[in-house]
């Protein structure tokens, strides 16, 4: 049942609109810190939530998504190196593993990247669009894109053959990660999971190296 003042509020807030916003203006500007620390423990507490969230904000934002990348790197730009020295300190686990992988691949002798003609093969192959969702992907977009063109290992511990690779949606293959792909398929999408099991499968039947 609908507020019997709810006509009211929004009259109210419609004639004082601007001093609104200029009082959260103010204190938005008089308790900056406050604010990011609250911000900082909400998305610990609710992480999945606040991951969503994002998603899609990015999906329905591409434009405003974009442009506050740029202008984040602009702004991190001249101390960035010390930024990524801070990572790799604070995260050591991270790197051994990243460290592991790019040696096993080398051990096997898979390249870690992608040669043109085995990438132009990928993209015929999958009618460039992501193996998962089944949206129309494009490789001109910068990252953070939802729709940004990458290439995901199926096997995220296999190499970089014709038969472990896939054209994906940037959105996918964050969201995937090092997951196993059959369980998180079946969790992300429970209604295409057959049909993308008999892609991967179809894949799968390639044996060509990169």
């Amino acid at each position: 049942m609908p507020c019997k003042n709810s006509d009211y509020h929004k009259k109210w807030y419609q004639i004082n609109r601007e001093r609104i916003l200029k009082i959260q203006r103010e204190y938005k500007k008089n308790n900056r810190e406050k604010i990011r620390l609250a911000g900082k423990i909400y998305r610990k507490e609710h992480l999945q939530q606040s991951t969503e969230r994002m998603r899609r904000w990015r999906y329905y934002n591409p434009e405003r998504s974009i442009d506050y990348s740029h202008r984040y790197y602009e702004r991190v730009k001249p101390h960035h190196s010390e930024i990524c020295k801070k990572w790799k300190v604070e995260h050591p686990e991270e790197v051994r593993v990243h460290r592991h992988r790019s040696n096993f691949n080398r051990r096997l002798k898979f390249p870690i990247g992608v040669t043109k003609e085995s990438e132009a093969e990928i993209k015929r192959r999958d009618r460039g669009k992501c193996i998962y969702c089944a949206r129309s992907i494009d490789e001109t977009l910068p990252r953070y894109v939802p729709t940004k063109s990458t290439e995901d290992h199926i096997d995220s511990k296999g190499g970089s053959t014709i038969d472990n690779l896939a054209l994906s949606c940037w959105e996918c293959n964050q969201s995937k990660g090092n997951k196993d792909v059959l369980i998180w398929t079946k969790e992300k999408f429970p209604k295409r999971y057959n049909r993308i099991v008999n892609k991967i499968n179809r894949i799968k039947k390639l044996k060509s190296v990169i």
